[in-house]
């Protein structure tokens, strides 16, 4: 049988314990391992290690270094295979054997045939918008909500307060049923739950970075038509 460790995730930036606890605890949680038969036999190439965030947000970049006793590309995690929803890094090399799963997303059918209901629905639905961005005004997504927020032929939805805004689906749902695009510019890291919210609506992604479509065990050989520019600032409009 397998075994399965929980480890405790302290969080960013501002933790609640001290650094003295978090490196307490890092060294214990190593020392376990370590006296496993299974880990010592090849480094934890048989270990899986699911992360419940993205994994540019557990590396260091020069502009914040190593803030937690965590780091994703530490040699002793080399070998284990790290599951996130979030796999490309913002900074420096891909961390070893990392794989992006998709996010979760609304969607939740009890029987294929409430999926059957869905997929027809989703083709049904009539698309009086060209496209749709669901996203807050900040950054880089700056320019790209402002075209789309003075374009009549695009549905802007700004999520404001947080998750008030965006993360219940049923406002992002309505968006993307009616837009033939959907506008995924990247946020705080390169891959949103967006890009998956608008494939299930049938809202073809309209991506700033190819980075936002890493889920080579989802997506691999799909053909994804790219242009030749890729900044925001130049898209005036479509």
């Amino acid at each position: 049988a397998g075994e399965l460790h929980m480890a405790t995730y302290f969080g960013a930036g501002k933790e609640f314990l001290s650094l003295d606890t978090r490196r307490s605890y890092d060294a214990a949680v190593r020392a376990s391992l370590s006296k496993s038969p299974r880990w010592r036999r090849c480094g934890g190439c048989d270990h899986v290690m699911v992360i419940a965030r993205s994994l540019a947000e557990l590396a260091a970049t020069p502009r914040r270094p190593r803030i937690r006793q965590f780091e994703i590309r530490d040699e002793f995690w080399a070998n284990v295979s790290k599951l996130s929803h979030g796999r490309p890094m913002l900074w420096g090399p891909p961390a070893p054997n990392t794989f992006g799963v998709p996010y979760a997303t609304f969607l939740h059918p009890a029987s294929r045939s409430e999926l059957e209901d869905w997929r027809r629905l989703v083709r049904a639905s009539p698309r009086p918008r060209l496209a749709a961005l669901a996203a807050g005004v900040r950054g880089k997504r700056a320019a790209l909500a402002n075209a789309c927020a003075f374009a009549a032929e695009c549905n802007f939805l700004e999520c404001v307060d947080g998750c008030a805004t965006c993360c219940a689906p049923r406002a992002v749902v309505d968006a993307y049923l009616k837009a033939e695009f959907c506008l995924i510019p990247t946020g705080d890291t390169p891959t949103r739950r967006a890009f998956f919210d608008a494939l299930l609506c049938g809202c073809i992604p309209v991506l700033r970075s190819a980075k936002t479509a890493d889920y080579e065990w989802f997506l691999r050989g799909a053909d994804m038509p790219r242009t030749g520019r890729g900044d925001a600032a130049a898209a005036t409009w479509i």
